[in-house]
């Protein structure tokens, strides 16, 4: 596995792209998962109750394809690899995408995923995946039903009162119109309550897709969200969104308020001292400066989501009209107060990819 140190006191090249100064500090990169024939994608970081790294990812032949499964591979927190990739889950009928991964209270592992069934109709169902501690499989069950299409790319929560909570997005067969929200569960996954819509698109508009969701003070949520047009392709032009929930009720939320980046698939993790840290994949110079390539980057708040940080680039794709998009779908986890690690896939989807660094205390001033 290859390690790259970069001292961020200027544009640093690496054999994938290249990563923009977040402070003067160093950020050691890491290639956990390397390919020449396959493509990797979608990572999702835990930090588990044994102090190990869960890192999972899909894989397949390219960037839908009906052979995509999940893999893992673990670590401690110093980025030692004991044992090589393995797979996780694979139902070899169809896709396996966009996995998360999270761990219980009670210490159960458990993964949340869309299958995408290619034939005999196009479909998306989101699944949840009960593991022990060992991962050894428990239980699996179909959270959404076959009257609507519906996807995932962000972890699930537990919130205060054991309530397991999902983002999803999707729409209806006969509708075709997007929105986001999440299932819930107060049994631990063994029921779910019908999709519960947060925020619905608008024809001709924009789609709402790829919710992440994290609870706040006083059982209040905060969701944060990709937009898109049916007819923009992979690399959709439209802000991020965010919204809170009214206090105690994750069923109604404000208006929603667009963020200053053009992101996709956020993340949302609330650190050690209590502000909260969204990282997404960033399109900024695609608007701004018709660049071909897409960023790593995040954002922090210190008022619970009422208002965000300028972007924060861990990484970012030379330019390419063709590729330059794709990358990132990151996610991170806080190894001690202020030390993170990120994970993400990098150009063309040839490589899994960590970054650790410390966040700058200027960041919190």
């Amino acid at each position: 596995m290859k390690l790259r140190l970069a001292i961020f006191f200027s544009f640093i090249f690496s054999s994938y792209g290249c990563v923009a100064a977040l402070t003067a500090e160093s950020i050691i990169f890491q290639d956990i998962v390397i390919t020449s024939s396959e493509y990797v994608s979608f990572p999702d970081i835990v930090k588990l109750e044994s102090g190990k790294l869960l890192i999972i990812y899909r894989q397949g032949k390219n960037h839908a394809a009906s052979d995509g499964k999940i893999w893992a591979i673990m670590s401690d927190l110093d980025g030692n690899f004991h044992s090589p990739p393995f797979v996780l889950y694979d139902d070899q009928a169809v896709d396996d995408r966009d996995p998360s991964i999270y761990q219980l209270k009670n210490g159960d592992i458990v993964l949340t995923f869309f299958k995408y069934f290619y034939a005999p109709v196009k479909s998306t169902q989101t699944f949840f995946v009960r593991f022990n501690n060992k991962l050894e499989k428990l239980s699996e069950k179909r959270v959404s039903n076959d009257a609507l299409k519906m996807a995932t790319s962000s972890n699930l929560i537990e919130s205060s009162n054991l309530e397991l909570i999902l983002p999803t997005y999707g729409y209806a067969h006969d509708e075709k119109l997007f929105s986001v929200g999440f299932y819930q569960s107060e049994n631990g996954g063994l029921d779910w309550s019908l999709y519960q819509r947060a925020i619905a698109g608008t024809l001709n508009h924009y789609w709402p897709q790829e919710p992440a969701i994290i609870e706040l003070s006083s059982q209040r949520f905060l969701m944060m969200y990709r937009t898109s047009k049916e007819s923009d392709g992979p690399a959709g032009l439209y802000p991020m969104y965010f919204t809170i929930s009214t206090a105690g009720n994750p069923n109604h939320w404000e208006v929603p308020t667009p963020m200053d980046t053009i992101g996709h698939a956020p993340k949302l993790l609330k650190l050690k001292n209590g502000s909260i840290l969204a990282i997404f994949r960033s399109l900024d110079n695609f608007a701004a400066h018709n660049l071909f390539r897409c960023e790593v980057a995040f954002k922090i708040s210190h008022d619970e989501g009422k208002s965000w940080s300028k972007n924060q680039v861990l990484y970012r794709t030379q330019n390419d009209r063709n590729y330059g998009w794709d990358c990132g779908y990151p996610s991170i986890v806080e190894l001690t107060e202020q030390n993170l690690l990120a994970v993400y896939y990098t150009f063309r989807g040839k490589s899994i990819q960590t970054a650790r660094f410390q966040l700058s205390n200027s960041l919190f001033r």
